[in-house]
């Protein structure tokens, strides 16, 4: 993602959370922190998953993400 989509992205996420976006950025003005490197995908998943009509897809799509952070990070569990 390039720094113009990243702006935009963390602008929405900011005036979402009502905080200034600055706090997505490092201190000396640079791309935003590591902590913060996954927002843009993390925004991308629940505005697709939104876009979802069907509950079964929906169910389908929740069940493989679950699947896969089982397999990535066993100490997440089930939720």
């Amino acid at each position: 993602m390039d720094d113009d989509s990243t702006r935009s992205v963390l602008r929405r996420i900011a005036a979402a959370l009502d905080i200034c976006e600055s706090t997505f950025w490092t201190q000396d003005g640079g791309r935003p922190d590591a902590r913060f490197a996954a927002v843009s995908e993390q925004l991308e998943l629940l505005t697709v998953f939104q876009a979802i009509g069907d509950p079964e897809v929906r169910g389908s799509c929740l069940q493989y993400l679950r699947d896969a952070a089982r397999s990535t990070a066993p100490a997440m569990g089930a939720r």
